[in-house]
């Protein structure tokens, strides 16, 4: 269909019927700096909430098409300041 979604049929008419389900986007994002550490700083393509991404595994494909794997970090919360002080 227009969204990518795909329907397929095999077997007897007759037989059980099985529905395999998902989502087909993928959260996207776009590198905009990279630390003299490594460390990557990045966008989201479109909107989400920032916590629920926090210990989330990631692919980064390069322009070369080379894939690295990584996992989003945050600060330690002690190393933030208080706003009551």
């Amino acid at each position: 269909d227009n969204l990518g979604g795909i329907t397929c049929e095999f077997g007897p008419k007759d037989a059980p019927k099985v529905l395999v389900c998902s989502h087909q986007d993928e959260v996207g994002f776009r590198i905009q700096h990279i630390t003299p550490d490594g460390f990557l700083h990045f966008l989201p393509v479109g909107g989400w909430w920032e916590h629920t991404l926090l210990s989330q595994k990631v692919s980064i494909r390069t322009s070369e098409g080379h894939f690295y794997s990584g996992i989003i970090g945050s600060k330690p919360v002690h190393f933030f300041k208080s706003s009551t002080t």
